[in-house]
């Protein structure tokens, strides 16, 4: 999550612009992006956004190892890159931090989908894999797993649209957005990471192959737990927002 003491980037006004120096780590997508926005803290002790280009011999990025291929994440390295600053009249806090709940509203959405589709595949196999004479799906263990998916589902779908109509102002407590948002990275990520552990479960040993899916769906999970902040961070800040509602 977003935190002024965790700014690791510097920014210096030149002739020609501004110069961006220092590295980051776990940046999202960095080897595949068109461009990068960042935040350096500027000479006069402030931070501001930037806008830089990945095409620049001044930014090398380097693909960093992930559980999950399909969400790659690099360490960015600066050395006097050109940047484009976007800071404009308002708060470069207020900035970050729409934005941010902006991108964890977003997630959550993905999160609820992913959960959805977990559980429409434990059932369908849960109904045609069949053990001691009878299909799985008619165990009382399996029923309950796939009815604590199912609520949690509704959970996460109720949290991640509260936190989605806050952002675009659709409902009269859009000013809400920030607590609204982190309710939805913490129970999405809960609900999505407790479906894939039954979801490999009801699998039983398939589960944990390479030849079936569950694996996949286990390694987004894990990898969305942590990205911008992980479930207890959040129902932290959902704690101290709420104390100020």
């Amino acid at each position: 999550m977003w935190r002024r003491d965790a700014v690791a980037l510097n920014a210096t006004r030149s002739n020609e612009g501004w110069c961006v120096d220092g590295s980051v780590r776990h940046v999202l997508g960095g080897t595949i992006a068109d461009d990068l926005v960042v935040v350096a803290n500027t000479e006069d002790g402030e931070p501001a956004v930037f806008l830089l280009d990945p095409a620049d011999d001044a930014v090398v990025t380097e693909p960093e190892p992930v559980l999950d291929g399909t969400r790659p994440l690099a360490t960015v390295t600066l050395t006097s890159a050109r940047g484009i600053c976007l800071s404009g009249a308002d708060p470069v806090d207020d900035v970050i931090d729409r934005n941010v709940n902006m991108a964890l509203a977003v997630l959550s959405a993905e999160q609820v989908g992913a959960c959805e589709r977990v559980l429409e595949i434990a059932t369908a196999y849960a109904g045609t894999r069949e053990q001691f004479g009878r299909r799985i799906g008619s165990f009382q263990a399996i029923k309950h797993k796939c009815a604590d998916m199912l609520v949690d589902l509704e959970w996460a779908r109720s949290a991640s649209q509260a936190a989605l109509q806050a952002l675009d102002g659709a409902d009269s407590t859009a000013g809400e957005a920030d607590w609204r948002a982190s309710m939805a990275k913490a129970v999405c990520s809960e609900a999505l990471r407790n479906a894939v552990h039954a979801n490999v479960q009801i699998h039983g040993g398939i589960g944990f192959t390479w030849e079936d899916s569950a694996h996949l769906y286990l390694r987004r999970a894990r990898t969305d737990e942590v990205l911008f902040g992980s479930p207890a961070q959040h129902w932290d800040r959902l704690a101290a927002l709420t104390k100020l509602v």
